[in-house]
């Protein structure tokens, strides 16, 4: 049988696995965010990419404790965006990264310098989410959330509420759902899995499929994602909104999760005669938050994975036609 591989979110279920009995209530500029998510994000208005590099380059030559930072450009519909990343190994604290985002603040063109704070998939000591806004000449302001003054999130951990029902109550009113607004960023995931925004600068994210995305990188077929990206380019839309639509139909007809008849399947698909000879290559999708928690319901718990719900739904939305003779 044809190995599916998938990577996939890994940290969103899991930011309490083992719940810490106190919230921080103090300042936090002291934490250590070695093991957390966070960055430093710069909003850029009316200047070039080669004038936003210069004055970040001269900013961070005032930082030398925190080099290598790495910068990565991202731009949205609402602004061009500097995301910056520390790459070193040394414990950094929230208060360096303010003084960096302070200083961002100060540049020709910035209209505002973000710090954020999330707590890592590995990280039991943190349950809280943060904001830090700095705009020029403006005094510093702070969104922040301990999780447990949320009464939904105490519902999650005691598990009278679901993920996805934790999910739908974070957006849009929690700190990193305004940031991601403010931004223009695809959504939360963005800033809850470390170093992804570097991942978007590289890749991009598509801007037809909805809010508050998911990005998940999946091995398919080189022929299925030839397909995927011939349909997009048909209808003029994304891969991911191709294959979004498909999982929407899926679901809405009662057929996620649902085997395909052996009639409508390709030759490479699994369990098919040439499955085990395709050659597999990487697919970045993007899924809203609401249809990526479907999915994760799926396959927590069962054998079947995010790879096969996935191809199935294609393959129920796009039954393969055999080449008459």
């Amino acid at each position: 049988m044809r190995l599916a591989l998938c990577l996939t979110l890994l940290c969103l279920p899991a930011l309490a696995a083992k719940p810490v009995a106190h919230t921080e209530r103090g300042s936090l500029d002291g934490r250590v965010v070695s093991m957390d998510s966070f960055g430093v994000v710069v909003r850029f208005l009316g200047v070039s990419k080669a004038e936003a590099q210069t004055g970040l380059d001269a900013v961070a030559k005032k930082h030398p404790r925190l080099a290598p930072l790495s910068i990565g450009f991202i731009r949205t519909q609402a602004s061009s965006l500097a995301a910056i990343s520390l790459l070193d190994v040394k414990p950094h604290t929230v208060a360096e990264l303010k003084a960096l985002a302070a200083d961002c603040a100060q540049l020709k063109g910035v209209a505002a310098g973000y710090v954020y704070l999330y707590p890592g998939p590995n990280d039991e000591t943190l349950e809280t989410e943060a904001v830090w806004t700095y705009e020029n000449g403006k005094a510093p302001r702070e969104q922040r959330l301990a999780f447990r003054d949320d009464p939904t999130y105490v519902e999650w951990l005691r598990r009278r509420a679901t993920t996805a029902e934790l999910e739908a109550k974070k957006w849009p009113s929690w700190p990193l759902s305004q940031l991601v607004i403010a931004t223009g960023l695809p959504g939360r995931h963005a800033l809850e899995v470390p170093f992804e925004l570097g991942d978007l600068a590289v890749d991009g994210f598509p801007r037809d499929v909805g809010e508050n995305l998911v990005r998940v990188r999946l091995y398919l077929p080189d022929a299925t994602l030839l397909e995927i990206r011939q349909q997009a380019e048909k209808l003029k839309v994304s891969p991911s909104k191709v294959v979004h639509d498909a999982l929407s139909a899926a679901e809405a007809e009662q057929k996620l999760g649902a085997e395909v008849p052996t009639s409508g399947r390709a030759p490479w698909d699994e369990a098919m005669p040439q499955a085990d000879k395709v050659v597999l290559k990487p697919l970045a999708l993007f899924f809203t938050r609401a249809i990526y928690d479907v999915l994760d319901a799926r396959t927590e718990g069962e054998t079947v994975t995010l790879l096969k719900l996935v191809e199935d739904a294609w393959r129920h939305a796009h039954p393969h036609q055999s080449e008459k003779k």
